[in-house]
């Protein structure tokens, strides 16, 4: 994963994955599930950058795939709350 930094931003490059295997296991305390999986990353990546906002604000903008949510439906935002 290529990283780019600067004071106030992060900039990184996961890669992305197909999933061999994957088991939905239990359901967590905080809504999430365990899985059980096995993956393979592949040669695509994405583009994944992180500005720190003044206040600790979180917003989300997403840019290429519009079928992706950037509103509260999102779960890297989910996560990051």
């Amino acid at each position: 994963m290529k990283r780019r930094m600067s004071e106030a931003q992060y900039t990184a490059f996961p890669p992305a994955k197909i999933n061999l295997h994957l088991r939905v296991l239990g359901k967590r305390p905080d809504g999430y599930h365990e899985i059980e999986t096995i993956f393979q990353t592949v040669s695509l990546v994405d583009e994944l950058t992180v500005s720190l906002r003044p206040g600790g604000s979180l917003s989300l903008e997403v840019a290429g795939d519009s079928t992706v949510p950037s509103g509260a439906n999102n779960l890297c935002l989910q996560a990051a709350s």
